[in-house]
């Protein structure tokens, strides 16, 4: 738990973070105005609603896997019509007991630690049909003139055309399927408050290719300082913030093959695995034969390889 937070892996585990403060939302919007070039106390209308409805209280607390991540959090933000992407990522330190919630006493009720993920699928499928009759009477004319004129008559048609329809009809089928997920701690949570350091960037590559080996440190990049703008508190099932038990005093851990019911704790630097996985699917063009056309075709269907940790339902026998 000390260490939690202190690299962009873009893990964020079973855990609970709390909302940002005001106070750290808003240093947090003077750092990407100054990483843009503006005067952060004279910043234009509408970048200023840009920066607050992408970097809302709301969106970090939805994008926090992607801001935990090497790449960071993207958005785009237009100055002078142009548009400039920022990133944003979020890095923790200094892990402490938060007192926000007062010392802990026997008896306060517990908290437990839970999140859900909510998927939807719908698919419409329609058709129509109906018949109808369709009467036609035509009319044709001629007038002749018996005057002495280069026209010697004048002709016309004229054709009513009435339809009955008899029936019509739609047919609509709709299905939905819900998808719902939900991991739970058991025991209870102790709230923990982290130091937040704040990292933006504008214009830079897309994705930042992550080291060979595993990071034991922020790649060094187009990053800007870090900058702290207040704490976060975040709370943890109690067995990670409580000191380890002594050796032998648990039982053994029950093998894999035993329960095997598992759940996708957190996807490992999801900005990556989502733009890795965009890139293998997009269609490529292929050099083609001297006298031949240049022709597209996809490329190859790969699956990113995007890690993930998993944690089994029970641990112990």
């Amino acid at each position: 738990m000390n260490s939690y937070g202190s690299l962009p892996d873009g893990t964020v585990g079973l855990v609970y973070a709390e909302p940002f403060s005001d106070a750290v939302i808003e240093g947090l919007h003077g750092q990407v105005y100054e990483a843009l070039g503006l005067d952060a106390d004279d910043v234009p209308e509408s970048v200023r609603e840009q920066v607050q409805g992408a970097l809302s209280r709301e969106n970090l607390a939805l994008h926090l896997p992607y801001l935990r991540s090497n790449g960071g959090h993207r958005i785009t933000v237009t100055v002078d019509g142009r548009d400039h992407t920022v990133d944003v990522q979020l890095t923790l330190s200094d892990a402490r007991t938060s007192l926000r919630q007062g010392r802990f006493d026997q008896r306060d009720p517990d908290k437990h630690v839970e999140r859900r993920g909510f998927g939807t699928r719908e698919n419409f499928s329609g058709q129509p049909s109906g018949t109808y009759r369709t009467v036609q009477v035509p009319w044709t004319g001629s007038w002749p003139i018996t005057a002495p004129t280069p026209v010697r008559a004048v002709d016309g048609s004229v054709t009513v055309s009435l339809t009955h329809n008899q029936a019509s009809d739609a047919t609509t089928v709709t299905q939905a399927v819900q998808t719902t997920s939900a991991q739970r701690s058991n025991e209870p949570s102790d709230p923990v408050e982290f130091t937040t350091r704040w990292r933006v960037r504008v214009d830079a590559p897309a994705v930042t290719a992550p080291p060979a080996a595993p990071a034991t440190a922020p790649v060094p990049d187009t990053w800007g300082q870090p900058v702290s703008h207040g704490p976060t508190t975040i709370w943890f099932p109690r067995h990670l913030t409580t000191a380890d038990p002594a050796p032998g005093s648990l039982p053994a851990p029950a093998a894999p093959a035993d329960l095997p019911l598992y759940g996708v704790d957190t996807v490992i630097d999801p900005g990556r695995c989502t733009s890795t996985s965009t890139r293998r699917s997009t269609p490529t063009s292929m050099p083609s034969p001297p006298g031949r056309s240049r022709t597209s075709s996809p490329s190859r269907c790969c699956a990113a390889r995007c890690r993930c940790r998993s944690t089994a339902v029970s641990i112990r026998r």
